[in-house]
């Protein structure tokens, strides 16, 4: 259910959590996919789909678990790339719980 500040909300803000031993390990599986959900998109909208990507989308020098955290408040889509070695890695289940716990009171 959506509350009165979201209505008109476009979707285009998209966080992707995953291991990057997996991107790495399947031939850079994240960075294709990420590059077809924004062509997709773009297709479909007009609009430019904002992807976080922690290996782009933070700086050298950034407090990465601020600019973490920020980006999933944030996002409107949550795309967890699951494996087996996903529930095991603290980030990537911190990351989806986040995001499962600041979207669930906006239903």
């Amino acid at each position: 259910m959506m509350d009165g500040d979201d209505v008109g909300l476009v979707p285009n803000r998209c966080f992707v959590s995953y291991r990057r031993d997996d991107n790495s390990a399947f031939n850079n599986v994240v960075d294709h996919l990420c590059e077809q959900m924004r062509a997709i998109y773009e297709a479909h909208t007009g609009d430019e789909l904002e992807i976080f990507l922690d290996r782009t989308s933070i700086g050298w020098g950034e407090n990465w678990r601020e600019k973490i955290s920020e980006a999933i408040d944030g996002a409107v889509l949550f795309v967890p790339i699951i494996t087996m070695r996903y529930f095991k890695s603290e980030a990537c289940t911190d990351e989806l719980l986040a995001f499962t716990r600041q979207r669930r009171p906006r239903g």
